[in-house]
């Protein structure tokens, strides 16, 4: 468990800053998997710092909602990541703060394996989904690890990261039993 109100919270924006040029490519990339029809309403489940949801909003053009159990890491949301159309919430994604059927769209980035109750997490997911909606999942997965260069030197840290993450098949078949 990584603590993000601890010493995290104020090297994230830094170690983890993207360019408005990775942004866009991000965002054209969501783009891209849903209806082109605008404004749609996005709620970005484990926002952090916020450093894509400014982007969302442009994007989609309806009111975007970051959802983000750090309060530290809410914060610089706030102050760094500020847009009219973004509201920063505290809460989780088994407890997600917005009404059923309140959005068009969900972006799960490399917020997913955080979740300490994947399933319930996704139930909330189809809770918040108006019907049509779409839920985007940005993960690693146990079977699909990327070929990184430190592998060669710490080949037993191939194994640690995967276990941070659950398969391809184990994510599809959660989406299923969550009635997405």
């Amino acid at each position: 468990m990584v603590d993000y109100d601890g010493r995290m919270s104020t090297v994230y924006v830094a170690g983890r800053r993207m360019a408005p040029a990775e942004v866009r490519r991000w965002t054209d990339a969501f783009a891209a998997q849903v209806t082109q029809r605008r404004p749609l309403d996005v709620l970005d489940l484990g926002s952090g710092t916020g450093r894509l949801t400014p982007g969302l909003a442009e994007e989609f053009q309806g009111q975007v909602y970051g959802v983000e159990p750090s309060e530290r890491m809410r914060a610089t949301a706030v102050d760094s990541a500020a847009h009219p159309r973004v509201s920063y919430l505290a809460g989780s994604a088994e407890h997600i703060p917005l009404p059923e059927a309140s959005v068009d769209l969900v972006l799960m980035f490399l917020s997913f394996h955080h979740f300490p109750d994947q399933l319930r997490a996704l139930r909330e997911v189809r809770r918040v989904l108006r019907p049509g909606g779409a839920a985007l999942l940005r993960s690693q997965f146990s079977d699909l690890m990327p070929d990184l260069f430190w592998y060669e030197y710490f080949p037993s840290a191939r194994v640690v990261d995967a276990g941070m993450y659950v398969s391809l098949t184990e994510a599809k078949q959660l989406a299923v039993d969550a009635g997405l």
